[in-house]
């Protein structure tokens, strides 16, 4: 894999919504008391770092290190929208959608949905994993940081409670 405008383009997309990401999830000083972890803006930050470090380690690894046959191409590479942004898209409307549907409901439907667009295509995997992935997050946030998830309105507030009264977390 060469290094072109595109993938440079993208590289910077990515650090930059990463930057400012971090710069705005929270204005006050991070690590500014003992009672770090129970802040807001700690565990976005964190998963943000963490998302970038290794996003850059899988940017890094994916160099070439001695270009010795040009590289196949396909249709995807020539569509006028470069994949990270449809990445990016894909996840600001989670957050956006997670507001109104609830972490619960929108989670499990964007897991499966983000994990086809980067490939996986074996239904157990998207059937098994946002399962898991969201009993482990409420069981994380709900029992042991006390931290609460969007609920939702309407009908996905008693999708929520529903949910989460089955996992034993409670409804309240």
């Amino acid at each position: 894999m060469r290094w072109n405008a595109e993938r440079i383009l993208g590289v910077a997309i990515f650090i930059l919504v990463i930057v400012y990401l971090y710069i705005h999830v929270g204005s006050g000083q991070m690590f500014s008391s003992y009672d770090v972890m129970s802040r807001p803006e700690f565990w976005p930050r964190v998963m943000l770092l963490g998302l970038l470090v290794t996003g850059l380690l899988k940017i890094l690894a994916a160099t070439p290190h001695s270009p010795t046959r040009p590289e196949k191409t396909n249709w995807r590479q020539h569509l006028l929208v470069p994949r990270a942004l449809i990445g990016i898209f894909i996840v600001a409307a989670y957050c956006y959608i997670t507001q109104y549907a609830g972490f619960a409901f929108a989670t499990l439907i964007f897991i499966p949905i983000f994990m086809w667009y980067l490939g996986a295509r074996s239904p157990k995997i998207l059937i098994f994993t946002p399962v898991i992935s969201l009993i482990a997050v409420l069981l994380l946030f709900w029992r042991f940081l006390y931290v609460a998830v969007p609920k939702g309105y309407g009908i996905f507030l008693s999708f929520s409670n529903m949910l989460l009264s089955l996992v034993r977390i409670g409804a309240s």
